[in-house]
């Protein structure tokens, strides 16, 4: 009995936080489009330690762009709740940690630029990568 549950603990650590293939690829999508518009296009090299390059006005532009993309804000700027919770679920099963993990994240803090950077941050730092593959 302490193997099973063992073996089910490592199981859920390692499955948690993996997005599903089709969603990891609409992630793609939506970066190679961001990237594709001179106005939106960032150096990939600052969005792979975006944490040090968070107050980069175009990262922030850029990540915006990302946010909409994937319907993590409208075209307002707006959060939209509801789309952060079913992409957290996508990785995380617990309902109550993805409650916490949305109420955590999807808070506006400044400008939608800002707000886009500090939410997939938050995201990523809670064990829901939500982040496209840079090359």
């Amino acid at each position: 009995m302490k193997s099973f549950l063992l073996v089910a603990f490592i199981v859920g650590a390692v499955t948690a936080g993996t997005l599903p293939a089709s969603e990891q690829q609409f992630v793609n999508q939506v970066h190679a489009h961001c990237q594709s518009n001179p106005k939106t296009f960032v150096d990939e090299n600052l969005l792979k330690n975006l944490s040090a390059n968070k107050d980069n006005a175009q990262v922030g532009v850029h990540m915006l762009c990302m946010s909409k993309g994937a319907g993590l804000q409208g075209q307002n700027g707006e959060i939209n709740k509801g789309a952060v919770q079913s992409k957290v679920a996508l990785v995380i099963r617990d309902s109550s940690k993805v409650n916490e993990i949305v109420n955590k994240c999807a808070v506006k803090t400044g400008s939608w630029e800002s707000t886009a950077v500090s939410m997939w941050l938050c995201l990523n730092k809670n064990q829901v990568p939500y982040t496209p593959i840079l090359n």
